[in-house]
């Protein structure tokens, strides 16, 4: 009860503070009942001195604390009132010698709904009425019909059963609370204004906040949370709900969708069709990891009981599946009674939409979990517990090792080759980065010292490719459609081409072939899009992620500038840490520190053999040394990016070569010598860094 008091009065002070009426419900108290007054009539077996010593604290609190109303409990409590019939909703002892006289109250009393079973089962909806207000409420909530109980309060008054008296005290109360909130002055809504007062931004943000912190994780006996949604796991995602309601859940489940590349969603109520179990039967051995959401509105144990029942075939399917089974709980808790067995339990205590959005985040590590149970649930959890699970981190990291030894020998020949490489005029300038596993493993300069590079050759190949498949994605650009829908002035061959056929660069023979393509395909996104190329770029990509890739104005006067080949002033500037970021982000299924830029389905299509990447070839270095699912760019510069889902790796390169044209040639070998190495010695570097990690568990183990 302690906790209670201290949460309702912290509650109500900020309520107040918004000018926000609160209600404090239900007096004396029902939270230790085993029966629900929505079915029946609870009776309490406790005396005045158990409710003065547990139940009326968090009401005496509430009332310090300044609480406009009070709603009753259809609750009975023969020691108290001496009769196991009448709820406390209809007794004078508990609502005016207890409630108004011993503790105080002056606000308003209401009602619970007095179409509840634990009313109607006994009182017809006139009696209900007027006892009551004889046992001093104020407003009669939800009469099974308001017209008969205004008729019979009417008859009440008339043959003296109730005091007019007694009617003006609570007309009055009623009219204080309205002058208190400024209502006679305003009578009216301004129709107008209710899309700007009500779900306000920063109200939705602000709900979004505190469901977010509510999450509350009970077990994970598996480790099975966070869900990372660029491990390529197989999630099967099942909704539940035991009432009558198509696609419960269905914001959490969009959320899924959204978050997990690789997820198959379905649902089922009340309703159960009899093919429903096989379907599930058949996605679930399809799955790594099975998440089943209970939407329960109700919290007694007969509609948990109702909930499992309905759904006992599916519930049982999915814990002989042999798959992990994450539980997420919308609104009761306490459903982890019908699931002792289960490893890993969610509470989200509410079914709202913000609740559901907290949840799917939760699961997939885009916030830290750090909520605690506000209840007990006997024999699984106590008030207070919960799981703290940090924030999953979905960046390119710098890899932290308590080993710097193994930084400092790896990659010797890689280090080595870049800096022959620069030292003997082939290049101006170089500098390499490898990545496994969202890691840098080596970020490695040679030649001036550098904070970027200007006009790598493959960078507006890569723009280029970014750039369509953000636009066929969002639906801006078809890629089916012939050049000349978007460009009907073009005339040139290329306008009888589809888009798609344009897109594959490396098909083209000749540099002025490439050129003219970029220009063209840069042209058709600006023109799909409604925007400039660049700003495109800009606005849907780079600042989104803190990248700094584009033209730079001024450069400084020692720079050899190559020509932006985008038609833009000034060159390309880039550094191999932002064009890391977006690789990571490739690897990551679309997704880079929980925002998804692209969906799985638009890179495999793009990065296929029919796109603006480049795959691997059996004439050079990338078929000796990269997997058939790589793609990346190669420049004639010695620049290049390719990544590797099989390794989960990236290697950059980003040089300024030589103003030799002669040496292109060697420019190009050294490009493939410097490439195989970093991918060979990756190996050795991942092998390291498992032994140290190895040694570091066994060095915990003994300590």
């Amino acid at each position: 009860p302690e906790l209670v008091a201290r949460l309702a009065s912290a509650f109500i002070r900020g309520a107040r503070r918004g000018g926000v009426l609160t209600t404090a419900k239900h007096f004396p108290g029902h939270g230790d009942t085993s029966t629900d007054s929505h079915l029946a009539l609870p009776v309490s077996p406790f005396d005045l001195g158990r409710l003065q010593a547990v139940e009326f604290l968090p009401f005496r609190k509430a009332i310090e604390a300044g609480v406009d109303s009070i709603m009753t409990a259809h609750i009975a409590l023969p020691r108290v009132t001496g009769d196991k019939s009448v709820p406390a909703t209809l007794s004078g002892t508990i609502l005016t010698d207890l409630l108004r006289n011993a503790l105080g109250f002056k606000g308003l009393i209401v009602t619970d709904a007095l179409e509840m079973a634990g009313i109607t089962s006994r009182f017809w909806c006139g009696l209900a009425a007027v006892r009551a207000l004889q046992a001093g409420a104020d407003i009669l909530l939800l009469p099974t019909d308001a017209v008969i109980a205004v008729n019979e309060v009417e008859r009440a008054v008339r043959r003296g059963d109730i005091a007019e008296s007694r009617i003006d005290e609570s007309v009055l109360r009623i009219l204080k609370i309205k002058q208190h909130l400024g209502l006679p002055r305003r009578r009216l809504v301004p129709i107008d204004q209710i899309g700007e007062l009500v779900a306000m931004p920063e109200s939705i943000q602000l709900a979004q906040e505190i469901a977010d912190r509510s999450i509350t994780v009970l077990r994970d006996e598996q480790r099975l949370l966070p869900v990372n949604p660029a491990s390529g796991v197989k999630v099967f995602s099942l909704s539940l709900s035991s009432d009558l309601e198509p696609s419960p859940a269905a914001l959490f489940q969009a959320e899924m969708r959204r978050i997990f590349p690789f997820v198959r969603t379905a649902w089922a109520d009340a309703r159960v069709p009899n093919d429903l179990v096989q379907i599930i039967e058949r996605e679930a051995a399809q799955s790594d990891v099975i998440v089943c959401a209970a939407v329960a509105r109700l919290i007694s144990q007969p509609e948990g009981q109702e909930f499992f029942h309905i759904h006992r075939d599916i519930v049982r399917q999915l814990l002989l599946s042999g798959k992990p089974v994450i539980w997420v709980s919308f609104g009761n808790p306490y459903i982890l009674r019908f699931v002792p067995q289960t490893g890993t339990y969610v509470c989200a205590f509410s079914y709202s939409d913000v609740s559901q959005a907290a949840a799917a985040k939760a699961l997939a590590g885009a916030i830290a979990v750090e909520g605690k149970m506000p209840v007990s649930i006997p024999g699984h959890c106590s008030v207070g517990d919960g799981l703290r699970l940090p924030r999953l981190d979905m960046t390119l990291k710098e890899y932290a090792s308590a080993s710097p030894e193994v930084f400092e020998k790896g990659f010797e020949k890689t280090r080595r080759i870049l800096d022959s490489s620069v030292e003997s005029g082939l290049f101006k300038a170089a500098e390499i980065l490898v990545a496994g596993h969202s890691r840098v493993l080596l970020k490695h300069a040679a030649g001036r010292a550098t904070d970027g590079f200007y006009a790598p050759r493959f960078v507006g190949d890569l723009e280029i490719a970014m750039a369509v498949m953000l636009a066929v994605q969002s639906g801006n650009l078809v890629a089916g459609a012939p050049v000349s829908d978007y460009l009907p002035e073009h005339k040139g061959k290329e306008a009888e081409v589809h888009v798609e056929d344009l897109c594959i660069l490396d098909s083209v023979k000749t540099a002025a072939e490439a050129g003219l393509r970029r220009s063209l395909l840069a042209e058709i996104i600006t023109r799909a899009s409604g925007r400039a190329f660049r700003h495109y770029l800009d606005q849907q990509l780079y600042r989104p992620m803190g990248v700094d890739i584009g033209p730079k104005a001024s450069l400084p006067p020692r720079e050899v500038i190559a020509r932006n080949r985008m038609g833009e002033r000034g060159p390309i500037f880039c550094r191999a840490r932002d064009l890391a970021v977006i690789a990571q982000m490739l690897l990551n299924h679309g997704i880079y520190d929980h925002r998804r830029y692209l969906r799985a389905d638009t890179i495999n299509e793009f990065t296929g053999f029919r796109g603006p990447w480049r795959k691997p070839s059996d004439s050079d270095w990338t078929g000796r040394n990269l997997a058939q699912s790589a793609f990346g760019f190669t420049g004639s510069d010695g620049s290049m990016l390719w990544i590797d889902p099989a390794r989960q790796a990236l290697v950059i390169l980003l040089c300024e070569a030589s103003d030799r044209p002669s040496e292109e040639a060697k420019i190009l070998a050294t490009q493939a010598e410097i490439a195989a190495a970093a991918l060979w010695e990756l190996k050795d570097m991942a092998r390291a860094l498992g032994a140290c990690h190895e040694a570091g568990s066994r060095a915990k183990a003994t300590k």
